[in-house]
């Protein structure tokens, strides 16, 4: 199967989503084809790269106090693909987005949305934007096949705000090693 999963950052960057999506495609990677989509506000990582059977693909992007990331170079890319599972993250960032428009049903078999989601922006003016984006972006939700939240919190807000059905959104956790803790015991 060829999994294309698209995220705002990733390795060498460090952060929850960032993590998050390591993992998945690391698992993933063992059976599947992973590609993992994302951007590089930087310009300075490599622009693709393979870590541990993960083939990475990073475009430069415009990303003011780490936000947004917007990426042309990125939907342009996309738009050549075609993949089984179409993984998207981070429903706040531009990635997931430009991904979505980038990719119609004949490119992809399925999309599955992880939208990592916060009601409110950081700061005022995030906010006031997000009331804009929230009526746009909110397709990208109601169009996915899956959306998994990774807490029961997430899974509420997203019904209350966007009325998204039960069904159409599962519970899966984040995880942890637990090797990683057994030292501590």
């Amino acid at each position: 199967m060829r999994i294309i999963q698209v995220c705002p950052r990733f390795l060498p960057a460090i952060g929850g989503v960032e993590t998050h999506v390591y993992e998945i495609a690391k698992r993933l990677s063992k059976d599947n084809e992973v590609l993992v989509y994302t951007t590089d506000p930087s310009g300075k990582l490599p622009a693709e790269e393979n870590i541990g059977g993960i083939k990475i693909k990073r475009f430069k992007s415009y990303a003011p106090n780490e936000s947004y990331f917007f990426s042309p170079q990125l939907y342009f890319a996309l738009k050549k693909e075609s993949c089984d599972i179409l993984h998207l993250h981070s429903y706040q960032a531009f990635p997931a987005f430009l991904a979505y428009l980038a990719m119609n049903e004949k490119q992809r078999k399925k999309l599955i949305v992880t939208p990592h989601y916060h009601p409110k922006g950081g700061t005022a003016f995030r906010s006031a934007l997000r009331k804009m984006y929230d009526r746009v972006q909110k397709q990208l939700l109601l169009k996915a096949d899956k959306v998994i939240c990774v807490s029961e919190h997430e899974k509420r807000l997203l019904k209350e705000k966007f009325g998204m059905s039960s069904q159409k959104m599962v519970h899966i956790p984040n995880g942890i090693e637990i090797k990683k803790f057994k030292k501590l015991e």
